[in-house]
């Protein structure tokens, strides 16, 4: 039996080829012989012939090892790590008024104001994770005491204070809180 590197020789290929690479060889080296070869002629051709039909088994069984993006230069793990940061960075825009609503928290004692007004509104008495409203399913509120001198305890939900009111800060708290 004939090793393999001598049919790769005989094509003229490396044993690297591709399948398209190994026909192209084939019937390139095809055509340099005539249209009614000698004897010798004839045994060179089914040499080749033979070379050709086992490369091709052999070509033909191989896995591929690369996949197309592997081939175009770009790896796997880069891929990957792409693609998770702007996964990341998608959620981040997408999720940012939520990301906000959780960074945002008032304790008790904060005076609070609407963020279009200059007056404080009230100050934080109390938070509940599941406060029932009278309508609609139980959500996060937040318990405010007014200070505009009626001391009446109202209670807003989560998303209207972290999204729409500020803290006050400095002297206005005292004198926003003062009857």
């Amino acid at each position: 039996m004939i090793p393999h590197n001598a049919y790769y020789e005989r094509l003229g290929v490396a044993p690297s080829v591709t399948i398209d690479e190994l026909n192209t060889a084939y019937y390139l080296a095809l055509e340099r012989f005539p249209e009614h070869p000698t004897e010798e002629q004839a045994e060179e051709q089914q040499q080749l012939q033979h070379a050709y039909a086992v490369l091709r088994k052999v070509v033909g069984s191989r896995r591929p090892t690369r996949r197309p993006w592997i081939a175009a230069g770009v790896p796997l793990a880069l891929g990957a790590v792409g693609f998770a940061a702007l996964a990341a960075l998608a959620l981040l825009v997408l999720n940012l008024g939520t990301l906000k609503l959780k960074l945002t928290h008032f304790e008790p004692g904060d005076v609070l104001r609407f963020e279009a007004h200059e007056v404080s509104y009230g100050e934080v008495v109390g938070y509940e994770s599941k406060h029932r409203f009278s309508s609609g399913s139980p959500a996060p509120a937040y318990q405010l005491r007014r200070t505009d001198g009626s001391d009446e305890v109202i209670w807003l939900s989560e998303r209207v204070v972290e999204q729409g009111m500020v803290r006050v800060e400095g002297p206005e708290v005292e004198t926003a809180s003062a009857p």
